[in-house]
């Protein structure tokens, strides 16, 4: 399996951070994602992209149709973890692509629809209210508010 390293952003004391995400190469610096990222915004599973290797950065050729969810949580929530990647798996027809102690992230097809996403992962919130989820690849990641509105073209 290929991986490439994706730029995050710097660390607190000023290192640039990165992200190894596996991948399909397609062409010369071309690529589709084999998983959402639990850090790098913008992207998520299946999306075809343009890696700049100088820079670890990148260009969206063509979006995938899958959301990308990434679930922070604290580890008390692990009781819940488990049924909801099986509610993930059966209901919205995702996969789990990631997972550590804190984190899990999500792919979820688009057609899923944003309500039955939002109504689910807040519904794990109500179980463990210290946690936090957010869309990787929904909002603009320079302002965080701004829809891309890739899912309407």
């Amino acid at each position: 399996m290929d991986t490439i390293n994706l730029y995050v952003g710097d660390s607190s004391s000023g290192e640039r951070v990165f992200e190894q995400l596996p991948v399909h190469q397609l062409g010369k610096n071309e690529y589709q994602l084999l998983a959402s990222p639990g850090l790098v915004l913008g992207l998520a599973k299946d999306d075809k992209i343009k890696y700049l290797p100088d820079s670890c950065e990148f260009q969206i050729i063509e979006r995938g149709r899958n959301l990308c969810i990434q679930l922070y949580f604290p580890p008390k929530s692990e009781e819940y973890i488990d049924s909801l990647i099986q509610r993930v798996r059966n209901e919205l027809n995702g996969t789990i692509d990631g997972m550590t102690k804190k984190q899990a992230v999500f792919s979820i097809p688009v057609e899923a629809g944003f309500g039955a996403v939002e109504a689910m992962m807040d519904e794990f919130i109500s179980k463990s209210p210290d946690s936090e989820w957010y869309y990787g690849n929904v909002y603009d990641a320079e302002d965080g508010e701004t829809p891309l509105g890739w899912w309407d073209a």
